[in-house]
């Protein structure tokens, strides 16, 4: 079993992208996990921190709408901005079930 309850993104309660996880293989992912090398777990915090920054990189974006002055523009840059930090939510929501430690 998991340590915690799968996120919205596991359980079928969002839609996301075709690239978010099944919950089959976030738990095939956490059933291997004890058998992870130094390497992958590292590999993992990298990619943890990524996938921090890239909902930080869009929810950005959004705050500098308003700065946007074509209305056409902005409309196309918020729909833009509001499906890619969905995508980037659902993947940090991964890492975060994935990474729980510190020396992860």
């Amino acid at each position: 079993p998991l340590a915690r309850p799968a996120p919205a993104a596991f359980s079928g309660q969002r839609g996301f992208a075709s690239d978010a996880l099944s919950s089959d293989a976030l738990h095939a992912a956490m059933a291997a996990k004890p058998q992870w090398p130094a390497w992958l777990r590292r590999e993992m915090r990298s990619n943890w921190a990524g996938e921090t920054g890239a909902v930080a990189i869009y929810r950005g974006c959004q705050s500098a709408l308003s700065h946007v002055a074509c209305d056409e523009d902005r409309e196309a840059l918020a729909a833009f901005a509001a499906e890619h930090v969905e995508h980037e939510i659902a993947h940090l929501e991964a890492m975060e079930v994935l990474v729980t430690g510190a020396r992860e």
